[in-house]
């Protein structure tokens, strides 16, 4: 038996999710060596933080970055100042608005409430 996924909540398993990333990632390492450095800087865990100087090119990169990650990983929740980017990334998503912060926040709090807190 083998799990075909990374288990979340077992103590490996940020170590297994960042070494699967970065083995999909060689794939694009002789091809496209600047996009796989900055997504290996830019990635935390699960969560990646990266910018862009305009909104053209945040999209190009965020098009890249779903388009490469599509076979396994849905890179979602994404969050921007620029309302024109905003409203491209929804029509993309399929989503009526983008997450805001402060629901990504209370989100990202209450995974941590339910995996810390002890059975009561």
């Amino acid at each position: 038996m083998r799990f075909a996924r990374v288990v979340f909540g077992a103590n490996p398993s940020p170590f297994l999710l960042n070494a699967t990333i970065r083995h999909h990632l060689t794939f694009y390492a002789s091809s496209d060596p600047d996009f796989v450095e900055d997504i290996v800087r830019s990635l935390y865990v699960d969560d990646l933080a990266s910018s862009r100087p305009n909104g053209t090119s945040a999209y190009k990169f965020y098009l890249k970055l779903k388009s490469r990650f599509k076979e396994g990983f849905n890179m979602r929740k994404w969050l921007t100042n620029n309302q024109d980017l905003a409203s491209r990334i929804q029509c993309e998503e399929g989503q009526s608005e983008l997450h805001p912060a402060i629901e990504l926040l209370q989100d990202d709090q209450t995974f941590s409430k339910s995996v810390s807190s002890p059975d009561k």
